[in-house]
This record gives structure tokens, C-alpha cells and sequence, in this order.
């Protein structure tokens, strides 16, 4: 049997799957596997090595680590799976994150060396699906309206505005056609400002 008979149409996210499903590894390894699962071979682990340089900067002491993380996690252009990776492991403690980093940096640069000699010998891989909807983030649009209320007795805020009585007390709505009364509940669920379907 050739060489090319396991190279043709090879799947790349092979080892992320059997990390993925392998009952030694702790879970949040198994997490962080299967979110890479589909994505760019390249892309996945220049992500991932962004992540754990600011986490080992951080870890060092140095101030530049917090404004990287900061940058990564708040920037409107990043991609989805940045923010993925680093909630999975978020609040474990920087030393096991900094452990689960580099263990997934090692994956996924010997999945983009693998990647990189199939494409220079002009084999197939299997084609990859990106499990992210958009390459950038692509959620509803919120906005923080000031609201003054006042707190009731027990506890309950009631607000000022007597059109928003009806609703919840709260400092966000979302943005969509219902924001336009300043509700903060969601149009499905507030019974002041319901919504109408258009005739």
C-alpha cells in the first residue's frame, strides 16, 4: 500500500479529536481540543501562542501581559475563538493555563507542520469546517442607557420613568427596534412594550 493512500485527503484534526476524547486528559484540555477542532491550521496556533504569551507575561510580572490580554480578549475584530480558548480556562490559575497553552501550542504546531507537507507535496486534506459563524464577532448590538430608579421596599428597583415602570430596572437594552422605549427586557418577554407583528 502506497504513502498515499493515508496522506490523500487526510484529516488534520485527527489528533485534536482523540485529545479531544481522551479520558486522561483533564477536562479542560478536552475543552480547549475540541474547540480547535475545524479551524485554520495556521490560524489556530498563532491564536492559541498569542494567548499563552500574555498569560506567561502576566506571569512573569510584566504590565505589557495585562494590556495584550486586554487587547485580544476586548478588541471588536478579533476572532470568536481566541476569546473560546481563553474563557474555557479562565479562573483555573495562570500556571495550569499556562500548562493547557502550551500543551495545545504543541498540537497545533505539529498539525500546521503536517499541513505544510501535504501542501507542498499537492495532497488533499479533508476540508476544514470553521465551527465559528463569523470570522469576526457577529452578536446583537447592545447599548447602556442611564435609567434613574429608586429602590423599593424589599429590595426591587422601580424606575423614575413612568413609561418603563412596567419593566425590569436595569442600565442595558438591547439593541434592537424595542430599544427605542428604553426597555431593558427583551421584546419576547416584557409585557409593557410588546411586540407587534408587522401586518
Amino acid at each position: 500500500m502506497s504513502m498515499s493512500n493515508f496522506l490523500d485527503r487526510f484529516d488534520l484534526d485527527i489528533t485534536l479529536r482523540d485529545a479531544a476524547l481522551d479520558p486522561d486528559n483533564r477536562p479542560t484540555r478536552r475543552m480547549i481540543a475540541n474547540a480547535a477542532i475545524g479551524m485554520d491550521a495556521l490560524d489556530a496556533y498563532y491564536a492559541v501562542r498569542e494567548i499563552r504569551e500574555a498569560a506567561q507575561w502576566i506571569h512573569e510580572g510584566l504590565a505589557q501581559g495585562k494590556r495584550k490580554l486586554a487587547s485580544l480578549l476586548s478588541n471588536p475584530q478579533a476572532d470568536d475563538f481566541q476569546r473560546t480558548i481563553y474563557f474555557c480556562l479562565a479562573g483555573r490559575g495562570v500556571v495550569e493555563m499556562l500548562d493547557d497553552l502550551a500543551w495545545l501550542e504543541d498540537l497545533l504546531e505539529r498539525r500546521g507542520r503536517i499541513a505544510g507537507q501535504i501542501h507542498r507535496e499537492k495532497r488533499t486534506i479533508l476540508p476544514l469546517t470553521n465551527p465559528y459563524v463569523a470570522a469576526e464577532p457577529d452578536g446583537p448590538w447592545w447599548r447602556v442607557v442611564p435609567i434613574s430608579s429608586k429602590v423599593r421596599p424589599g429590595g426591587r428597583r422601580r424606575s423614575s420613568n413612568p413609561e418603563l415602570q412596567g419593566c425590569a430596572a436595569s442600565g442595558a437594552v438591547l439593541g434592537d427596534r424595542h430599544q427605542a422605549s428604553g426597555c431593558i427586557r427583551s421584546a419576547a418577554h416584557c409585557s409593557t412594550h410588546p411586540v407587534t407583528s408587522a401586518s
